[in-house]
């Protein structure tokens, strides 16, 4: 069905603006962006029922906007909206699509933060693929402190396989988690290498 609150955008108009962001014509990719930027509270619903209904791609779109948003922003956009859009993005961390429950993951972790104990799961499987991510995932769980203890060795795994040029990003979220075990792990060795013991 059509879902509309008062004053806000349908399910099918919110679906056409996220399909048209990955335009190949730089015109209609402006409109929509335009368009996406002026989505607020009122349009919570539609957002919420193109999360859950949309395909794989406007999946994605929804996701990837949500979680580059910051949570300043995020409260200002959507205001009490978000009581329809966390469900909708809870609901996919059940898919069986590691992409989709990975993006579900990304954007709790900034919108709703209470949240975060609950994505650990999801991240650490983030953190163990070479295609979800990884240094998202990395970025969420610094942000989460001691809560992501449990994801140490995930990171430290990533940490070692990884180019010394994204070493920083694992190595801050160890720092920022804080405990014995994260910190051992992120001693410094020189200029950007470390040990790990």
């Amino acid at each position: 069905p059509c879902c509309r609150a008062a004053g806000g955008r349908t399910y099918s108009e919110v679906l056409g603006i996220y399909k048209t962001l990955s335009s190949q014509d730089g015109r209609i990719r402006l409109k929509a962006s335009k368009a996406e930027e002026k989505l607020g509270e009122e349009d919570a619903p539609a957002v919420a029922e193109a999360l859950l209904k949309g395909d794989k791609d406007v999946y994605k779109e929804i996701a990837s906007s949500l979680e580059h948003l910051p949570y300043w922003l995020m409260i200002k956009k959507y205001g009490d909206g978000r009581k329809a859009i966390v469900p909708a993005l809870e609901e996919r961390l059940g898919s069986k699509d590691p992409e989709i429950r990975y993006a579900a993951a990304a954007a709790l972790g900034n919108i709703e933060p209470m949240l975060r104990k609950k994505l650990l799961p999801t991240l650490i499987e983030a953190l163990r693929s070479d295609t979800l991510y990884p240094l998202s995932a990395a970025v969420i769980l610094g942000e989460m402190g001691p809560e992501a203890k449990d994801a140490v060795p995930a990171l430290v795994k990533a940490m070692e396989r990884t180019d010394s040029n994204a070493i920083f990003f694992y190595h801050q979220a160890l720092a920022n988690i804080g405990t014995g075990e994260a910190l051992r792990a992120c001693k410094w060795y020189g200029l950007g290498r470390l040990i790990y013991k």
